[in-house]
């Protein structure tokens, strides 16, 4: 097989071509040069090949790295729902679905299927239910607490209660810098949020506390993290050299399973966290209007509507009662 269409790609995408079934590579590398992805700018071009890549790696992982050609329509659902799962905005998940589509369109254009399961796939917002949104109560984060402690990775345990005290969307945490932090405070400035919008996410004590020893434990074994709060080193295959980038919503949304699989949610996703936050501040008698405002919500009806759980009808009784009515 050769390599130029691929020779850019991190180490981490290279092993990904060389576990993924060879036929299906093939065909995506026909797909690559059949639109002539070299007279893109180089990060379409990389956004194009760790799309197909995320897509090929899913079927290797999760239907027995069948051919691309024999995927169905509720295999592709199932899909979809996964990277939903994993934070991406309806945008994104739109955008995923375009380039998957048109590269079946080339499989059919090339005789190689006559099926494309994109083009029966429902729109993104659909795709979510009630089933696949969860809400933690206080007695799973009090768990939780123990939980982390004991597995002793700090990064996960900042990570799990950054989120829950800032309610940031995903792809706010996981860009956020040291410089940007104010620990005197308690607040991280100039964070970019959705639509390219900037915002000031608070976060409690506690909080703090664990930013600070995660801080500390960096300096102190001489880390490089780029600075920033969670990052990873990427190693590119063509001249073995690593650049520091910050996490992606993918292995941050690999590290929400894991957290959620400690108190019994193992399908627990980083848009929980904003949801658990929201739900946890009305239950404490909190005021719609300020919980909105946390979660830099445009209009009230979308924090009321799309975060709290309706099918709680406790904080509802402890709100009455506080006024006596």
């Amino acid at each position: 097989m050769s390599v130029n269409i691929f020779k850019d790609v991190t180490l981490r995408r290279k092993e990904i071509l060389e576990r993924v079934n060879p036929k299906n590579v093939e065909m995506a590398q026909g797909y690559l040069k059949y639109i002539n992805i070299s007279s893109f700018k180089k990060s379409t071009i990389s956004t194009k090949i760790q799309m197909l890549l995320h897509f090929l790696d899913f079927i290797h992982n999760n239907l027995n790295d069948k051919l691309v050609t024999d995927v169905t329509v509720q295999e592709m659902e199932d899909y979809l729902l996964y990277v939903s799962k994993c934070g991406l905005k309806p945008s994104s998940i739109i955008a995923k679905m375009q380039v998957i589509s048109v590269f079946y369109k080339y499989l059919i254009n090339q005789g190689l299927t006559q099926f494309n399961p994109i083009y029966y796939i429902q729109k993104p917002h659909t795709l979510e239910t009630k089933d696949n949104k969860h809400y933690l109560t206080s007695e799973q984060i009090e768990t939780l607490k123990e939980k982390l402690e004991e597995n002793g990775d700090l990064t996960l345990q900042v990570y799990a209660f950054f989120s829950l005290s800032t309610a940031a969307r995903v792809t706010a945490v996981s860009s956020i810098r040291w410089e940007q932090i104010d620990f005197e405070k308690r607040m991280v400035y100039k964070v970019k949020e959705k639509f390219s919008n900037y915002c000031t996410l608070i976060f409690s004590d506690y909080v703090k506390d664990l930013l600070l020893k995660l801080r500390a434990e960096r300096e102190h074994n001489k880390i490089n993290d780029g600075g920033f709060v969670f990052y990873s080193p990427v190693r590119f295959y063509k001249d073995n050299s690593i650049e520091i980038r910050h996490l992606g919503s993918g292995t941050l949304c690999d590290w929400t399973h894991k957290i959620g699989a400690m108190v019994g949610v193992p399908d627990l996703t980083p848009h929980d966290f904003r949801r658990t936050a929201c739900n946890l501040l009305l239950q404490k008698g909190g005021d719609i209007g300020i919980t909105s405002l946390i979660l830099h919500h445009k209009s009230i009806a979308t924090t009321l509507h799309n975060y709290c759980n309706l099918d709680d009808d406790s904080f509802l009784l402890q709100y009455k009662d506080k006024f006596g009515i």
